[in-house]
């Protein structure tokens, strides 16, 4: 699959080439159609929204590469054509073929129509750049979590102060790091995001008193959570213990689909339990050599 690398689209009132048909504007229509195209739009029964469909894809393509007119392009450089399908196709020649060729464009897709009063056409270019979807499958293809992880992580463990966390997250640049025992066995993981909560405002829940009863119209639990969090002192009061992890041989492509299903940007790489190093979107894009 290729990248896209230009989009025009425009919008034509059929009405203006129904007046030209009608006034007999001959040099005007020789001037933006070849002579195929002209030849088939004038033996319709209405050559007004063939002409005005064909001038749309026209405008398009020019709006796609970015020049209009410039550069010495003139409109019967760019012929709508129909293919062996009988889809709308694009036929470039003189400078707009080789303009086109230049700003490493590599094909052209038109889509096109006209109703009523109106003709519309949209042109989209793709160039030889691979996405990121291709070209990540082509070039991780064979990696492993060992082949690109990061083993040199820093870590702290559960009786970390959360003062002495915020420190380290202001040394060190990260957002995250591993929680391990004396053993480096992993115990979870604390974020910034776990960490800044602790500054945000006490939001008391809704409750409903009922005869004897109080009822929470919010989650009690949820609130609780909140308390415990913002009154923390360490790490293993604030740190997630749930851990999404993998192995040394997982491979590149499963640790991305990891990422995307849990929304989390860093997997530590862990044999029977202990830390071995992490695997995080910057060593994935490294590992495609962007």
């Amino acid at each position: 699959m290729t990248g896209i690398s230009g989009l025009g689209n425009d919008l034509v009132a059929v009405r203006r080439f129904r007046r030209f048909v009608l006034e007999g504007k001959v040099a005007l229509l020789e001037r933006l159609f070849d002579d195929a195209e002209r030849e088939y739009c004038l033996s319709k029964k209405d050559p007004a929204p063939h002409l005005a469909v064909r001038y749309a894809a026209k405008e398009a393509f020019l709006k796609a590469l970015g020049t209009g007119l410039r550069q010495g392009i003139r409109w019967r450089d760019i012929i709508v054509v129909r293919d062996a399908a009988g889809k709308p196709a694009l036929a470039l020649q003189g400078q707009a073929a080789r303009l086109f060729e230049k700003n490493g464009h590599k094909r052209h897709l038109l889509s096109c129509t006209h109703d009523g009063d109106y003709a519309f056409a949209t042109v989209v270019f793709e160039s030889a750049q691979v996405c990121f979807s291709n070209r990540f499958e082509r070039d991780t293809s064979m990696l492993k979590a060992r082949d690109i992880m990061t083993v040199d992580v820093h870590t702290v463990s559960m009786e970390t102060s959360v003062e002495e966390l915020a420190r380290l997250f202001v040394k060190t640049k990260v957002s995250a790091m591993p929680v391990v025992d004396d053993e480096g066995m992993l115990q979870g993981i604390v974020t910034e995001t776990d960490l800044v909560s602790q500054d945000q405002a006490l939001h008391i829940p809704t409750v409903v008193s009922l005869f004897d009863w109080v009822v929470y119209l919010e989650s009690e639990d949820r609130f609780a959570e909140q308390v415990r969090k913002m009154t923390a002192r360490l790490v293993q009061e604030i740190c997630t213990r749930d851990v999404a992890t993998c192995t040394p041989d997982a491979p590149v492509s499963e640790i991305v689909s990891l990422m995307l299903d849990k929304g989390i940007h860093m997997v530590p790489v862990v044999d029977k339990g202990k830390l071995l190093g992490v695997v995080a979107r910057l060593d994935i894009i490294r590992s495609m050599e962007l």
